[in-house]
């Protein structure tokens, strides 16, 4: 059967599934505008995962949910939900709990929000030109967007676009996989992606120079950015590592407005929401708490639910986490048995994406949604919500995928208003980046990976600094935790710079024990690569 790919990539990948005695086979679905072609390798660490590794499911589960949130009458109680699944049917929990008096739901996301928010206040929406504008560019510059990692099949399409006489530049902190790809490669120093575009638009001579210094850049590589910028059409594609920097939403819109002035927005590509073209779903106003207030203010609450997120992997002050967590009435809805859902006081089971008949757009393929079927016999998100519904005394009025109303977006436009420089956040001791695995996303890490990556890499200059080798055992910490890892040392990284993979367990603890929960400047997201550490030889 044709189905597609919820995960948070960007990509909306279509693929046919089928089972044959027993054995599950991938294969891509027909290629169009750009995506598709191919399967990703991260989709069969998803089934893997999500059907051959997951939970068994437990039919009282339910019942035990719902006897729990009756206990919960006249209290309040956290809810939080996660992105596993960015398609529309998970939307029916909120509307769920939407109707439960007491349901306070979280304000702001660690995810790509600050970007968005950085679209919507330049342009009344978040949304990207089609792809096939692409191909009427002389040159493409990518600015932190790692795309043979975290959006493969963009990554293929650019290399078609290289291979037609396309230039493409690739900025980032990181020499990523990448670079290879790139007809030229720009080291910036971080949070610095916004100084570079204002210092193109400047005709303050000196504060072009500030910029220019302050972004890590040669005056030659200034002039090879200003060459992309000016000689032809130039596209800008924009990664969502920027706006995870305290300047992150200043920084978006500095690239925004460049674009603009230079006759290119048609060319400016960041995200759009999986569901813009579709209605939302119906849930009711609520109560909300911002996401800089967790986890410190989960125990002035009765209890917790949390559907398809672990917290605590992905969020600032893991180890934190944990100890809220055992503190609180938790029911956790998830495929697996994650960090978070250890503390559970009710754990149900769900079937994940391929339990789940759903309809999605794509987070930056311009493109229509497309439509799935159920593939496994489990209980999918909708089902769950629609049960737990009913013995609550509830309904839903679920309405079914291919019934769901589409709406047409708004389409861009530009209000210029007040910018300030994106100056970057500086503090003690290295700056900790983290990114995306080309085998998994987030903290979804197929079982058969094993705990993989435990790795902390570091520049050779850090490296002769701090008097350490390739596989020292080191702690990395900050003042709001620590975690252990092995040292590799590598050219790619920045000089003043920690790097590790995303939400990794390490050798010992996760490597968000040591992330702090800053806002960024939307107030709306976390600045996760504002978080300075130390670095330590540990005797194991």
């Amino acid at each position: 059967m044709k189905t597609f790919c919820s995960k948070d990539c960007p990509d909306l990948c279509d693929f046919y599934i089928e089972e044959q005695e027993g054995k599950i086979t991938f294969r891509g679905a027909e290629e169009k505008n750009g995506r598709n072609g191919f399967v990703c390798s991260k989709l069969k660490g998803f089934y893997e995962r999500e059907i051959t590794c997951g939970e068994k499911f437990d039919p009282e589960s339910l019942k035990n949910a719902a006897e729990l949130i009756r206990s919960l009458e006249g209290q309040e109680f956290l809810y939080m939900r996660g992105s596993g699944s960015l398609g529309y049917a998970m939307g029916w929990w909120d509307v769920l709990f939407s109707n439960i008096k007491g349901a306070v739901f979280i304000d702001g996301s660690p995810c790509d929000i600050t970007g968005t928010d950085a679209h919507e206040y330049d342009f009344g929406v978040c949304d990207n030109p089609p792809v096939s504008n692409l191909a009427e560019a002389e040159n493409i510059i990518i600015f932190g967007r790692n795309a043979k990692v975290v959006n493969q099949h963009l990554f293929a399409y650019l290399l078609k676009l290289k291979k037609a006489g396309k230039r493409i530049l690739y900025i980032d902190p990181i020499r990523t996989e990448t670079v290879p790809s790139a007809t030229d490669y720009i080291r910036i120093n971080p949070a610095c992606d916004g100084l570079l575009c204002e210092a193109y638009l400047t005709e303050d001579e000196k504060k072009r120079e500030e910029f220019i210094k302050i972004a890590g850049l040669t005056e030659q590589q200034f002039l090879l950015f200003s060459d992309y910028v000016k000689n032809g059409k130039t596209a800008f594609i924009t990664g969502f590592g920027l706006q995870r920097y305290k300047n992150g939403m200043a920084a978006v819109r500095w690239i925004n407005r460049l674009a603009v002035k230079t006759d290119n927005e048609k060319y400016l590509y960041y995200a759009r929401g999986s569901k813009d073209e579709l209605k939302p779903v119906p849930k009711q106003a609520v109560r909300r708490v911002n996401i800089s207030e967790l986890p410190e203010v989960i125990d002035k609450f009765a209890a917790m639910v949390i559907v398809g997120a672990n917290p605590a992997v992905t969020f600032p002050k893991s180890e934190k986490w944990h100890k809220a967590l055992e503190k609180v009435k938790l029911i956790s809805i998830d495929t697996n048995i994650t960090e978070t859902s250890k503390h559970a006081d009710v754990f149900i089971r769900a079937g994940g994406m391929f339990a789940q008949n759903d309809i999605m757009g794509s987070y930056f393929f311009n493109e229509r949604p497309s439509l799935r079927e159920k593939f496994v016999n489990l209980p999918s998100d909708t089902e769950l919500a629609e049960e737990l519904a009913a013995l609550l005394d509830m309904k839903l009025g679920v309405i079914q995928p291919e019934n769901v109303e589409r709406k047409t977006p708004s389409s861009r436009k530009y209000e210029e208003k007040p910018l300030e420089s994106a100056f970057p956040y500086h503090g003690k001791g290295y700056r900790f980046l983290s990114g995306s695995h080309t085998a998994y996303l987030n903290s979804q890490v197929a079982p058969s990976l094993g705990k993989n990556d435990p790795f902390v890499y570091i520049s050779p200059e850090t490296a002769e600094k701090e008097s350490l080798k390739e596989n020292d055992f080191v702690d990395v910490f900050s003042a709001e935790g620590s975690f252990t890892g092995i040292v590799r040392v590598s050219g790619n990284i920045c000089e003043n710079t920690v790097y590790a993979y995303k939400s990794r367990e390490m050798a010992e603890g996760y490597i968000n024990n040591a992330t702090s929960m800053l806002l960024t400047d939307s107030g709306t997201g976390i600045a996760y690569y504002d978080t300075f550490v130390n670095i330590v030889r540990k005797k194991m």
